[in-house]
């Protein structure tokens, strides 16, 4: 398996190549000044259940932040993909 520098090196790949086959990947950054805790990715395709998840990318051993597992968990008990 290739070996990425970051996160955003893999997130940039990983979206690339789901585009490939039709998927919409609609970034949340910092940039957009989004409240925290919203993962980093919505990506949508006809293939998913819902018609779309969220995503967050992870680097090594890194994990969810409390705030991330707490939207995650809302919107996944509300019949979300995350």
């Amino acid at each position: 398996m290739k070996s990425f520098k970051n996160e955003s090196a893999f997130t940039r790949v990983f979206c690339k190549e789901l585009e490939k086959v039709n998927a919409v990947c609609t970034a949340f950054v910092g940039a957009r000044m989004q409240k925290a805790g919203i993962p980093d990715r919505y990506i949508c395709h006809n293939k998913f259940p819902q018609g779309g998840c969220w995503v967050e990318f992870k680097k090594d051993n890194n994990r969810l932040s409390p705030i991330q597992q707490d939207f995650m968990r809302k919107h996944f008990d509300r019949g979300c993909d995350c």
